[in-house]
């Protein structure tokens, strides 16, 4: 079975404003030649903290914010950690 729709696509597409495309600038940042609307890059989380950190939880309730001091649902780079904790794992389970 084919699933090329799930595929990213090749580039990402450029934003639209006022009926025309935005122009991107070499830091990832676009603007719109019309209105001079701007719409900043998009910024990823660095995933190099997570290498050497480990963090326990305590057997009560549990904390209500993260390590990052924001709520649990609300912070990107824990989902982000998260989320290469479980590829991680299942990689792991897949060579067994």
């Amino acid at each position: 079975m084919n699933d090329h729709h799930l595929d990213p696509p090749e580039e990402a597409e450029v934003p639209e404003c006022c009926g025309y495309e935005m122009v991107v600038k070499d830091d990832g940042s676009c603007k719109c030649p019309e209105c001079r609307r701007t719409i900043a890059a998009p910024v990823e989380p660095d995933p190099a903290w997570e290498a050497n950190e480990v963090w326990e939880l305590p057997d009560e309730e549990g904390p209500t914010e993260c390590p990052h001091g924001r709520a649990w649902v609300e912070c990107d780079a824990c989902y982000h950690a998260s989320d290469l904790a479980y590829d991680a794992a299942r990689e792991g389970r897949m060579g067994r």
